[in-house]
């Protein structure tokens, strides 16, 4: 979750969460290529990756890249 806000939706039995990719266009498939590549640089630099969604996965050494 990126913020504080919990849907009531969460709370029900009968519905069903999944992740929604919004569109699949040329450049949206570009920008995920970039994106990727942004985060491959980035951690060969030794950075934290961008748009990480567990940050408590990025300072253990099981989960580390080498």
């Amino acid at each position: 979750r990126r913020g504080e806000y919990v849907s009531p939706l969460f709370t029900l039995e009968n519905v069903v969460i999944s992740p929604h990719y919004a569109g699949h266009t040329y450049d949206t498939w570009l920008r995920r290529i970039e994106m990727g590549y942004q985060n491959i640089v980035r951690i060969a630099n030794g950075e934290e990756p961008l748009y990480v969604v567990n940050k408590d996965v990025l300072h253990s050494k099981e989960k580390r890249c080498e």
